[in-house]
């Protein structure tokens, strides 16, 4: 009986393994298609740290084959931003179908695989989704498209409006008032907020521009309101501050 005994425990053992290999879920398109996006992405080091998050995102559950990714470049090369690169916002940066430059309409909406509504708008020739600008040409990957942007995008919950501010900057000449255009002039641009007692006060950074031959920067930004200094060394001990509000 001790013999039989043991031999049965083994044989149910056995069974019960078994029955876990066939359990197994096969991957689902989406988590396919990722691993080719990750696989065609991987040796550029421009977008090394948005590869290495979207290696870690649970993409289980999509079945899509086609997607449009909007991968950010590093931080190291990119303006100050106001939302993290994690797991969360990245899935905001893949969007369900596949989308040319063509097919970005002013006004067109997206979806996100996380749900969430991406809004295009078109300045010119600049496409931006979700306040972001499109940076360059898609490269596909596997089904997919692949674009690069500046910084991580923000959940929005309606379209984004972007705004052209276009500032020029001259030196006027003592004595005869003659103005002159400044190059490579500092223009910092901040957002505008308000303290309790409704005084505009001066916010986060949104970058720093340089004037150009002409003396002039344009800046397209999606803030209503933004603040500037203008600096350029040895023309003034000050800065120059400008409200647009």
């Amino acid at each position: 009986m001790r013999k039989f005994y043991f031999y049965l425990i083994g044989m149910l053992l056995t069974f019960a393994a078994c029955s876990e290999e066939t359990e197994i879920t096969p991957p689902s398109k989406g988590e396919e298609e990722v691993k080719e996006i990750v696989s065609a992405l991987e040796e550029n080091d421009e977008i090394s740290d948005f590869v290495e998050v979207l290696k870690t995102v649970n993409v289980a559950d999509l079945e899509e084959d086609e997607l449009t990714v909007f991968a950010v470049r590093n931080s190291s090369a990119a303006m100050s931003r106001s939302a993290a690169l994690d797991s969360t916002s990245v899935k905001r940066h893949i969007a369900k179908g596949r989308y040319g430059k063509v097919d970005l309409t002013d006004g067109k909406v997206l979806e996100s695989i996380s749900g969430e509504s991406l809004y295009v708008t078109r300045t010119g020739e600049d496409i931006y989704i979700n306040g972001v600008v499109i940076e360059g040409e898609a490269t596909q990957a596997g089904n997919s498209y692949v674009y690069v942007v500046p910084e991580v995008m923000e959940q929005q919950s309606e379209p984004v409006n972007v705004y052209v501010t276009t500032i020029n900057v001259y030196a006027i000449n003592q004595g005869n008032s003659s103005e002159s255009p400044l190059k490579d002039v500092a223009v910092v641009v901040n957002k505008v907020g308000k303290d309790s007692l409704g005084i505009y006060t001066k916010g986060d950074s949104l970058g720093v521009w340089k004037t150009d031959e002409q003396g002039q920067v344009v800046i397209k930004h999606t803030e209503n309101q933004i603040v500037f200094n203008v600096y350029k060394a040895d023309y003034s001990d000050k800065t120059i501050t400008c409200w647009l509000a």
